[in-house]
């Protein structure tokens, strides 16, 4: 079945609007990758100066042990997606009583101001507590962002709308977090920091410039617990699931990126950066391709991102005794987290009609829950093992969960449709 083939709620439809024609429509989705862009430094960069961080805020701990340190002070990379998670069905769900090109335009400044905050903040307590508020619009913004380029698109490459939004963040892999992580180890990580609070704050004005009366009338106004209902519907919880399952596997590994290539590889810490580059071109190779196979065939798009994991973690697993491996390994991991994000978006936007906008950010849920899981089950493998392999394996368990919990699933919708068409 072709992806492709219905409208995506909330779009304009086939036929592109006035927004997408002219200098506008150009801005508008340069602004879009922009924020995306801007979004994949600010939680990707986190996992290759996490050694940095846990460095300047617990010296004696780092001196000791850097496994234990470096553990301790993960939460500053899972801190963040329990922010995407504490904000995305709330934010979600209110999201329709904006106007989309506003909404977008007032997440990316909140953005803005939280992280340069955060990276001002003092102690690790502080820091770690603006950690988790700065990506409350993460998840609504990828959400009405993917809504807004999917239109201006058009429904028939809807999903290549969406690899659209999320291009940046999957650029931001390329450039950003390598970037980002070799200012984190010579300037130290703040900079990084104020300097991703920066490109927030461009896409925030060219988004407010390009995009300020895009986007249907606002909705009527509903108690919160009315506008929350879709989040029971069945389509929807099952996709959550496998998908968070899925993405706790990848970023057990994401996390402590980092450790595993000067740890369990042996690379010098100069390496990190040229890693991180690897995984971003994977990532974005993955999500251009993942968006394309997509609009033809969800299960071949699924298939694709599976036999990526199996490569990647099977790479990561052999650089104990080939350390090169690392750099195909984080690049195949990177094409698994890039192809299947396209496809679940659209999958999530239509699993609830009525308020497309709370689908579709429930994908940055599913993503940032996941990475919740990943990094708190990791850590404690890490803490019980003394050994930061220990993170390859527990993501490869997650992960190849996620996809037999997917198969199953499928396979159950399909029993069912059956047996519904025979009555």
């Amino acid at each position: 079945m072709s992806a492709g083939t219905d409208p995506v709620p909330g779009s304009p439809g086939r036929s592109p609007g006035r927004f997408a024609r002219g200098a506008g429509g150009a801005v508008a989705l340069a602004s879009l990758t922009v924020g995306g862009f801007a979004i994949g430094c600010t939680e990707f960069v986190a996992m290759g100066i996490l050694p940095e961080v846990a460095a300047e805020f617990d010296p004696a701990g780092y001196a000791r042990s850097h496994a234990d340190a470096v553990a301790a002070m993960s939460v500053f990379v899972w801190g963040y997606a329990l922010g995407v998670v504490l904000g995305a069905p709330v934010l979600g769900a209110l999201s329709p009583r904006f106007r989309q090109g506003r909404f977008v335009a007032g997440s990316l400044l909140a953005m803005a101001v939280l992280t340069a905050t955060m990276a001002l903040m003092p102690s690790f307590g502080s820091v770690v507590v603006l950690r988790i508020l700065a990506p409350l619009p993460h998840a609504s913004y990828f959400g009405v962002a993917a809504i807004v380029a999917a239109g201006l698109l058009g429904s028939r490459h809807a999903a290549r709308g969406v690899a659209v939004v999320l291009g940046g963040l999957t650029i931001a892999n390329v450039v950003g977090a390598p970037v980002g992580t070799w200012l984190g180890q010579s300037l130290g990580w703040r900079v990084s920091y104020l300097s991703i609070a920066g490109v927030f704050a461009v896409a925030a004005v060219g988004s407010a410039w390009s995009l300020s009366g895009h986007g249907p009338d606002r909705a009527p106004r509903s108690p919160l617990h009315r506008a929350l209902r879709p989040l029971v519907s069945r389509p929807l919880l099952g996709t959550i699931t496998v998908y968070a399952f899925v993405n706790a596997g990848l970023f057990s590994v994401l996390t402590f990126a980092a450790s595993i290539i000067t740890t369990v590889a042996g690379l010098p810490v100069a390496s990190v950066a040229l890693v991180m580059a690897a995984m971003g071109i994977g990532m974005t190779v993955g999500n251009y391709a993942g968006g394309a196979i997509a609009d033809r065939s969800w299960a071949a798009a699924a298939a694709f991102s599976a036999l990526t994991a199996v490569l990647g973690f099977a790479a990561l697993a052999g650089a104990v005794r080939w350390p090169v491996l690392v750099y195909p390994g984080f690049a195949l991991i990177g094409a698994t987290a890039g192809s299947v994000t396209p496809f679940v978006q659209v999958r999530l936007m239509r699993a609830v009609p009525s308020n497309p906008q709370l689908g579709s950010s429930m994908n940055s849920l599913c993503a940032n829950a996941g990475s919740v899981i990943g990094g708190v089950v990791a850590s404690a493998a890490i803490a019980s093992t003394g050994a930061v392999l220990a993170a390859v394996w527990v993501g490869a368990a997650l992960t190849g969960s996620g996809y037999l919990a997917a198969t199953i699933w499928e396979r159950g919708r399909a029993t069912r449709g059956g047996s519904a068409a025979a009555r």
